[in-house]
């Protein structure tokens, strides 16, 4: 089984993200999308939660959007053809993903592999499966998931939102808050928990206790287990 080190779930207003980000990496983002914006916050939260991470070791990061693309896409389009405007040189999503693992290897160390997965609104079974995949094999030490999205023009008051949650191999990570595994199951089918509520659950399940968590893809299910060594909830 793999480990849940840590997780963390953000929601920030749109004018605090400038600030936000310079209080995450010490400088502001000048050309960068907002994408890369929110991934580097809710990187450097999950990672403040984890405690003492080892230095060495390879990490994998896998993140998605559900409508972040879409915002992004529509930024450039309405500044060359209705603005007669030239795009920037990071203003393409095909850069966004590149642009945040950039700015992510600044704190994980040995940054080995980034993917970016497009989400039609419940990405969070396929990072999951992809990611504890990766650990079983030994590709990795550790795998940073997340999920990110702006906040819609158009919605009265809608904050960005950058959640994430930070796997590993529980002989080398941190102290975890849970174990998670995958199961084969033919008979699972994808669940359709919004990305919105998969981490504020998981959180919620973790405060609360109780059975296992399972969120399942299809033909396969990741389960979430309580730890039950006392020195590990110290």
């Amino acid at each position: 089984m793999s480990a849940l080190a840590s997780l963390s779930s953000l929601r920030i207003a749109p004018d605090d993200l400038g600030a936000t980000v310079r209080a995450a990496l010490g400088q502001p983002l000048r050309r960068e999308g907002t994408l890369p914006g929110l991934c580097v916050t809710g990187i450097v939260s999950c990672l403040a939660n984890a405690g003492p991470i080892p230095a060495s070791g390879r990490t994998g990061l896998i993140w998605g959007s559900t409508d972040g693309a879409r915002i992004e896409i529509g930024k450039v389009l309405d500044e060359i053809c209705l603005h007669d405007g030239l795009p920037m040189p990071f203003d393409f999503i095909a850069c966004q993903s590149g642009v945040a693992a950039v700015y992510a290897s600044r704190f994980v160390g040995d940054l080995a592999c980034g993917v970016y997965m497009r989400s039609a609104g419940n990405v969070w079974p396929q990072l999951l499966c992809m990611a504890l995949c990766w650990l079983v094999e030994g590709r990795y030490d550790r795998v940073l998931c997340g999920w990110v999205d702006e906040a819609d023009p158009e919605v009265a008051d809608a904050r960005h939102a950058s959640d994430w949650i930070l796997l590993a191999n529980p002989t080398t990570g941190p102290i975890p808050l849970a174990h998670a595994r995958l199961i084969a199951d033919p008979q699972a089918h994808a669940d359709r928990i919004t990305d919105t509520q998969f981490v504020p659950s998981l959180q919620t399940w973790i405060d609360a206790g109780g059975g296992p968590l399972s969120v399942a893809s299809d033909m396969v299910r990741v389960e979430f287990l309580k730890t039950n060594n006392p020195a590990e909830k110290a």
